[in-house]
């Protein structure tokens, strides 16, 4: 009898241990399955999913290389839910292997090695809401979780390697009228291995680590919705292996035209548009990014810039903004900077300016602009020199030295000097004539040397202004015409200035004396400076400088009369 009782005991074994074995098998199977859309829905869109419904056309479990793929992959929002915002998505593979699959499914704690998808396609949209629901708080949605927030939701898995090849992403903007306009278009792969989460918050330099990163970008464009500006570049390529990364045809517009940039404003700014031919950086450190929150860089070079500058003074300034001078700038950058050299190659600056009740702009160029900068370290209080040369009206260069002080104790945060060759004052007329009725009809620079130091409040200096043959004409702006009125003002203009200031014994060296307008950039402090000995120069007065120090001066001897 109890030989029976072990037969029948074997024989059940024998027949339940594999239906267990099986349903065990389709339990394991199923979690893994939940565990996969959830992972997806957590990667691909950002978000834990709700809303959403994500099918597969083929599922596939390799038990023996703790590994599945999925294929032909749909992630599309629930019709019935009401959202401002949502994706759909198509996916051509998804691979995830993970490290010891069955002891982490025993164990509750699945970990994955790498995560791999391929061709992910994605569209984003998001309402544009009435303006009387909009809320001053309200911000633009982005499908792009913050890296912090990945960074965490990535620990959890103990993720070590990510690779997603060939998206491509469009951004679509739903108008009241249901009408969709895409902003925003890019296509990119990226490739990360090796990574370690240091996420523990009292390390705070500690945030993350990589071994490689492989990340290129192809044709990208963002219009930005309800900003000023739009951008485009051809492509963006980012690499550890060769600690380099690049941009080329990178281009910066307004979305609209000057008058409705201008009126969108309200107030004086500078609207500008910048083109570029590439942009490239050597010696990247990726981990000194991640990892201390250090941009090093052994070299950072720009090239074939246009920059267009234009600023219409119909408007009223803003004198609420306060702009901060570089010293102060860099104080406030949450990343330290470590750069070795910055250079600016074979690049154009164009400034345009409409001054008041003008009906055309004033145009300066300035061509083949080469700008040098060494040693730009934000952890270090030492002067970062700057070396500029530039063709301005002539074919020699113009050459500008400044240095810039980071130290609070120093007396002055920008100290320099400039030499400007020979140019005919006649190619002043596209600014002068729109701006300020002024036209030269004759005239020849000589030489143009100044010396400048400025601090927080007041720039100084020294302006040797050299010219000959000075004739003035004095018009209406934009008007060729002269009245008799404005023949008298011309006349009185060309006796009051001199026709020349050579060097020599009685030569006019004008003293450089601004005060700094607070909401006001750099430029116009470091220009109007520079510009503030003219009148000194061209008339023989003192007018730029205080009453006593103008007293002072022609005690002194400076002021040389014909």
């Amino acid at each position: 009898m109890a030989s029976n009782n072990k037969k029948y005991l074997k024989l059940s074994l024998i027949l339940i241990v594999p239906v267990l074995l099986y349903f065990g098998f389709q339990y394991a199977n199923t979690q893994l399955e939940r565990f996969a859309i959830d992972a997806i829905k957590e990667v691909a869109i950002g978000k834990k999913g709700e809303g959403y419904f994500v099918n597969f056309q083929h599922f596939n479990i390799y038990w023996s290389e703790s590994k599945l793929d999925a294929t032909g992959i749909t992630i599309l929002p629930n019709a019935e839910s009401e959202n401002d915002n949502w994706v759909n998505a198509s996916i051509d593979t998804i691979v995830i292997e993970f490290s010891h699959l069955y002891s982490g499914l025993l164990l509750g704690n699945i970990q994955v090695k790498e995560f791999s998808m391929i061709k992910p396609n994605l569209q984003y949209f998001w309402k544009e809401k009435k303006e009387e629901d909009k809320n001053e708080q309200d911000e633009h949605h982005s499908p792009i979780p913050k890296f912090e927030v990945l960074g965490k939701r990535l620990n959890k898995i103990g993720i070590s390697g990510i690779n997603i090849i060939d998206v491509t992403f469009n951004g679509y903007l739903v108008m009241p009228d249901n009408q969709h306009q895409h902003i925003f278009h890019t296509t990119q792969n990226i490739q990360l291995s090796g990574i370690n989460f240091h996420l523990d918050e009292r390390k705070e330099e500690d945030i993350i680590d990589i071994e490689k990163i492989a990340y290129n970008v192809g044709p990208t464009f963002m219009k930005a919705y309800g900003k000023l500006y739009e951008y485009e570049f051809d492509s963006l390529w980012v690499s550890d292996e060769d600690n380099s990364f690049s941009i080329h045809k990178f281009n910066l517009r307004p979305q609209s035209s000057p008058e409705v940039f201008f009126k969108r404003v309200g107030k004086q700014t500078d609207m500008m548009s910048i083109s570029l031919d590439s942009m490239l950086g050597n010696g990247f450190d990726a981990n000194s990014l991640f990892k201390h929150n250090v941009i090093n860089l052994d070299e950072l070079t720009l090239d074939g810039a246009e920059i267009l500058i234009y600023r219409d003074k119909n408007y009223e300034e803003d004198t609420t903004v306060f702009k901060k001078l570089p010293h102060r700038l860099l104080q406030t950058i949450d990343y330290s900077i470590k750069l070795d050299k910055f250079a600016l190659n074979h690049s154009t600056l164009t400034y345009k300016e409409k001054s008041k009740n003008a009906k055309q702009p004033g145009t300066i160029s300035i061509k083949d602009i080469n700008l040098l900068i060494n040693n730009i370290n934000t952890d270090l209080k030492k002067n970062i020199h700057l070396d500029l040369k530039c063709k301005l009206f002539s074919k020699r260069n113009t050459h500008i030295s400044l240095d810039l002080n980071t130290s609070d104790q120093a007396s002055h945060f920008l100290t320099g000097h400039g030499k400007i060759p020979a140019f005919s004052m006649y190619h002043l007329n596209k600014f002068t004539h729109p701006n300020m009725g002024v036209l030269f009809q004759k005239g020849e620079v000589v030489d143009i040397n100044f010396d400048i130091k400025m601090n927080d409040k007041i720039g100084r200096g020294n302006l040797d202004f050299y010219y000959k043959d000075l004739k003035l004409k004095l018009i209406g702006k934009n008007d060729n015409k002269t009245n008799f009125v404005e023949s008298l003002t011309g006349f009185a203009a060309n006796s009051l200035a001199y026709n020349k200031n050579l060097p020599g014994k009685h030569a006019r060296h004008a003293p450089l004396y601004f005060e700094r307008v607070p909401y006001k950039s750099v430029v116009h402090y470091v220009i109007h400076t520079i510009l503030s000995g003219a009148e000194t120069a061209v008339i023989g007065t003192y007018g730029q400088l205080p009453h006593k120090e103008r007293k002072a001066y022609k005690n002194q001897g400076h002021h040389h009369r014909k």
